[in-house]
């Protein structure tokens, strides 16, 4: 069976690229029916459920890239480095969030920050739009392209026999991240459709789940982006090896008995005459031993050779 077939076998579980997402989903629209302030809180204030979420879902991320870095021999040469790059976004993403700790711990700006900084908070993004948008913008990008058109348009390609032996096999999703990729791409989409139509977002349920924008809520599936991509890497790391493993050669007849029978460490494998593989110390005494056995019967048997001719004359 093929690393790539092997791999399809022990990926990312139905219940966690499946059943994840729709939970999520599932919290998305089913906040909204606890009133508009609870929702405000919950979905898009600082501090609320779903930025929590995000780093908890970011912390994890970070541990599996640098997982995958120290057993980078395991892979293509260069995909290691770049497993550690994305465990280090994720720190990266994880402290914004979290304005590394302010939101949590509660100490104060550094004046030289705070003056600069467009909400007064210990972070970079909001001191130019460009620390902003640029990520937004790259994980946008890489959520439709990677995580949704290269997965399904390379599907069969990335399970032929041969495809861990290479670097696209390791650095793009497979099928299993396209609904938490369309969910970060598309879920802004109705609001998108509601400006342009220019209809403002009423107060009502379906504006609140629908059409009400909700930027912490894409940064939590960005997050999972990055989680469940790191994870998927790294089961199919393991399986791999489980899997190089199995194909060793395995141990001749004289070595398996050898280390079936007790008390045999240390002993070596040799042969009787009618080719049975036996156990016989590997020590220098029983060598000794072996070559005087073998002296005396050239000896007897050199003698019985010279007392035919003697005694016929």
């Amino acid at each position: 069976m093929s690393d790539a077939t092997l791999g399809s076998r022990r990926d990312l579980p139905a219940a966690v690229w499946l059943g994840v997402p729709l939970a999520s989903l599932a919290l998305r629209f089913l906040t909204p029916l606890l009133g508009e302030q609870r929702w405000h809180h919950l979905m898009t204030g600082e501090s609320g459920l779903v930025e929590v979420l995000t780093v908890v879902v970011l912390l994890p991320a970070v541990v599996l890239g640098a997982m995958i870095f120290l057993r980078r021999r395991e892979l293509p040469r260069g995909v290691g480095w770049l497993m550690l790059l994305a465990g280090l976004a994720a720190l990266y993403f994880a402290g914004e969030e979290a304005s590394w700790g302010q939101h949590w711990l509660g100490y104060g700006t550094p004046q030289a920050v705070a003056r600069i900084n467009e909400q007064g908070e210990f972070n970079i993004h909001n001191i130019s739009s460009l620390f902003n948008n640029v990520p937004r913008q790259l994980m946008f990008g890489g959520a439709l392209v990677g995580g949704m058109v290269l997965p399904l348009a390379l599907r069969r390609r990335l399970s032929w026999p041969e495809a861990p032996k290479s670097l696209w096999y390791w650095l793009i999703p497979n099928y299993r991240l396209v609904l938490i990729s369309a969910m970060a791409v598309f879920l802004r989409l109705p609001n998108r459709l509601h400006h342009w139509l220019g209809a403002p977002p009423t107060e009502s349920y379906l504006a609140r789940a629908v059409f009400r924008y909700s930027g912490e809520f894409k940064e939590y599936c960005f997050a999972l982006i990055i989680l469940l991509y790191l994870l998927s890497v790294y089961l199919r790391m393991g399986l791999r090896k489980s899997s190089m493993s199995e194909r060793e050669p395995k141990a001749s007849a004289g070595e398996a008995l050898g280390q079936l029978r007790p008390g045999t460490a240390g002993r070596r494998t040799r042969c009787s005459a009618g080719g049975t593989p036996t156990i016989g110390p590997a020590f220098p005494g029983h060598m000794a031993s072996a070559a005087a056995s073998r002296k005396r019967g050239s000896a007897a048997a050199g003698g019985s050779g010279t007392s035919g001719p003697t005694s016929a004359k």
